[in-house]
């Protein structure tokens, strides 16, 4: 997810000076003309797109005693789907979304118009900043990813990572724009913002949202906040336009900017109660034989649970294999391995 979304970050990166060259070549008019037709090319990207098919989720190669238990896990899956929707810690996800993004849109539909308009610098610099923030979002984008991948580090678990950054873009906003130290100060800024604005739509929420509502549910999870995230979008810029209106500057804008920043932080503490760093996830494969008990099922998946180590499988015809992925053997699934022995 984190070097998918990295592209975002190229993008900001370049084009912010393509935008003022074409804006000074050919209007603001033929300007978005021009971004539009490059933007329609995103067409011709996913033309390119295929499923992917999975031999797994052939029904002519799941053997006769696999069948019902195939077709009970996707109407439990198909029945699940929208179970997130019971849980405040999403609810409270969302609003965080919401927030964040009302302040941080401000900065980005407002910064460049404050470098050069109320300090005075060339727009070629305010331009420059959209870059630098731009590469910072490519690269933590990535960076933020690959460190979710060594779960000892606790201190870098997703919530902590996403409550630290979100409050480093507040943090910042306010120091950094309302203290005059230079144009070097703003870079700094954008290097800080840039950092902060790569945690709300790369690798962080995805990681939050599977350890919250599990991977089934991820799609329309992620579908919602998404659309939380375009509500903040939509209102942050507007708001600040208003307060600039009123009182011919953007201080009271960028103050509003970091205090929703920080607010979006804070109230994800509440969450982050609930999350316990768990060890890397493995596959873990169970045998069945048709002489197996319920009981031993529980036997293996503690075995499992103690020892941290992998049954062999075994290439016997009258063996079934149970896989799951996080290592645990819940209810419903021992229910059905006792069906799956009932069966053979």
């Amino acid at each position: 997810m984190g070097v998918a979304a990295a592209g975002g970050g190229v993008g900001a990166f370049a084009f912010p000076p393509i935008i003022n060259y074409l804006n000074d070549k050919y209007s603001w008019k033929g300007m978005f003309m021009i971004l539009s037709g490059i933007s329609l090319n995103m067409c011709v990207f996913a033309l390119l797109y295929r499923p992917v098919t999975s031999p797994n989720n052939n029904n002519d190669e799941v053997s006769d005693q696999e069948q019902p238990i195939a077709e009970k896990k996707e109407t439990e899956r198909k029945k699940n789907v929208w179970t997130f929707l019971k849980l405040s810690d999403f609810y409270v996800l969302g609003l965080n979304n919401i927030l964040y993004q009302l302040g941080a849109t401000i900065i980005y539909g407002h910064l460049g118009t404050y470098v050069s308009r109320q300090l005075k610098f060339d727009k070629v610099y305010a331009s420059m900043l959209y870059s630098i923030i731009g590469i910072t979002v490519m690269f933590f984008k990535v960076g933020q990813g690959i460190v979710i991948q060594y779960p000892r580090w606790r201190l870098f678990q997703p919530y902590q990572q996403y409550i630290f950054w979100y409050s480093l873009g507040g943090v910042s906003t306010i120091v950094f724009l309302l203290i005059d130290i230079g144009y070097a100060g703003l870079v700094v800024f954008s290097f800080l913002f840039g950092a902060s604005y790569a945690s709300c739509g790369g690798s962080l929420i995805p990681a939050i949202l599977i350890e919250m509502s599990g991977v089934d549910q991820f799609t329309l999870a992620y579908g919602i906040i998404l659309f939380g995230q375009a509500i903040g979008m939509l209102f942050g810029p507007v708001l600040a336009g208003v307060l600039f209106d009123t009182l011919k500057a953007y201080d009271a804008a960028f103050v509003l900017a970091g205090v929703l920043m920080i607010l979006s932080a804070g109230i994800m503490i509440f969450p982050c109660r609930n999350y316990k760093a768990t060890e890397t996830k493995t596959d873990v494969t169970y045998i069945v034989t048709h002489d197996q008990q319920l009981d031993d099922v529980d036997d293996s998946r503690k075995y499992v649970r103690e020892e941290h180590e992998l049954t062999n499988p075994s290439n016997d015809p009258m063996q079934s294999t149970l896989t799951k992925r996080n290592g645990v053997l819940t209810v419903t699934e021992a229910e059905e391995a006792a069906s799956l022995i009932e069966s053979s």
